[in-house]
């Protein structure tokens, strides 16, 4: 088949690379476009503009498009034009390579067992992995001899037709022909997709870990590159020794795990994943600094968010109510969760940030503003099991059929913000005239 990319940037020129290693027999590249372009050849390949793109295919240049950007946003910006213009999308992979865990060998003699409800458990043999193309290496594709793709890894996250970091495998795996690295003993992989952003793997990777080392777990860990990831866990007691980052594995090399032990959240239920996570946090809390009178950390806590989906009145709103501010960013994680658990108020715009309510103490209130467009409740289930009263504050009506805008800013209304703010103090049973 004929294809062209769309895109080459790094993640395009690796691309690239391995369709002409492993897949050179079915895909035959013949144009590649990127609006970063220059007069310049890949290969026999002129680099071109993607202003042309529409017409090559008309003319039959080629009999599909495989989008080579790693980036979300710009995919679907291309993945729209490419829909527009008619042209087909190509992908490496598909739904029907994944398998559920019960087709894969599993240990006949397991050290333990997870009975906790609202979660699977399975400790498979020989499992190979390999990393994923982004430039975080964050997610990792698990799978057997035969090529077959452990779907537990993956299905916690949303498995649209095109979403793509799913199917641009980087590896033909039942003909690999890399290195392979033995990695022996007893592991568990918590690189996922979206493991770099600190809710993630706070709410999808911690209570794994929770899980298994109240059972007796003793090996190592595989976890994204970002610090906080590691920081979190050595903060939980796990010791270094036993984590290895995304950072130190090679994606040209293939690991084999001798035993690969994967506890599971069934359909992402928050509702039986908050008690584990409760237990995983009042652990981290037992480490944090314990300060009743308030002289560093503030009781009325501001947070600020830096980037997109912010709260525009946001800094309106802390001076008017005498809240302080901090913006996370600019913090350690130990001091971002010192200043969380000290506050009786917490206001926060929706985001990873607030992910440190788990680290709140109970009875306090954690007061999470959103944009209509973009309105998620992920953390109540966590927060209300931990004794934190949550109190959504919506910018105004969400209507039937809106189109989500994640990324927006917005401003809260005066009159949503004092009708919540009425109730956190009288919640918190703080005077707030006093």
């Amino acid at each position: 088949m004929k294809i062209a990319l769309w895109g080459y940037g790094k993640y395009g020129k690796k691309l690239y690379r391995i369709l002409e290693e492993y897949w050179k027999s079915e895909y035959e590249i013949v144009a590649i476009y990127d609006k970063n372009c220059t007069e310049a050849y890949v290969g026999s390949i002129l680099l071109k503009s993607p202003d042309s793109i529409a017409d090559d295919f008309v003319n039959g240049d080629f009999e599909g498009v495989m989008i080579s950007v790693y980036w979300e946003s710009l995919f679907y910006e291309i993945l729209n034009a490419l829909n527009e213009y008619g042209i087909p999308i190509v992908r490496i992979g598909n739904e029907a390579d994944f398998y559920p865990a019960d087709a894969f060998d599993t240990v006949d003699d397991a050290p333990f067992k997870i009975d906790q409800e609202g979660y699977d458990f399975h400790i498979f043999k020989k499992i190979y992995s390999i990393c994923s193309l982004g430039p975080l290496r964050e997610s990792i594709y698990l799978f057997d001899k035969a090529g077959k793709l452990i779907a537990d890894h993956w299905n916690t996250f949303p498995s649209k037709d095109d979403f793509f970091h799913k199917y641009n495998y980087p590896v033909r795996f039942e003909c690999h022909g890399r290195e392979i690295v033995d990695f022996g003993g007893d592991w568990c992989v918590l690189a996922k997709l979206w493991s770099s952003n600190y809710s993630h793997f706070s709410y999808e990777s911690m209570d794994c870990v929770c899980l298994l080392e109240e059972s007796g777990f003793s090996g190592k860990y595989v976890i994204n590159n970002a610090p906080y990831c590691k920081e979190l866990m050595m903060l939980y007691g796990i010791a270094e020794n036993r984590i290895v980052t995304t950072g130190e594995l090679d994606p040209d090399k293939v690991y084999c795990f001798e035993r690969l032990f994967m506890p599971k959240l069934l359909k992402n239920d928050k509702d039986n994943s908050a008690p584990v996570l409760k237990r995983m946090s009042d652990k981290i809390k037992g480490k944090l600094t314990k300060d009743p009178e308030h002289k560093k950390y503030p009781h009325l806590l501001y947070v600020k968010r830096i980037g997109s989906r912010k709260l525009i009145n946001g800094d309106a709103i802390a001076s008017e109510y005498g809240f302080e501010t901090i913006v996370p960013d600019e913090l350690p994680l130990i001091e971002q969760m010192n200043y969380f658990h000290n506050a009786d108020i917490v206001l926060s715009a929706h985001g990873a940030n607030s992910v440190n309510g788990l680290y709140m103490r109970s009875g306090t209130v954690i007061m999470e503003t959103f944009g209509r467009t973009w309105v998620n409740y992920c953390h109540m289930a966590a927060f209300h099991e931990n004794g934190v009263y949550c109190l959504p504050v919506v910018e105004g009506p969400i209507f039937p059929g809106q189109r989500p805008g994640k990324f927006l800013d917005y401003t809260i209304a005066r009159t949503n913000i004092d009708a919540a703010m009425r109730a956190a103090f009288k919640l918190a049973g703080i005077d707030k005239n006093a």
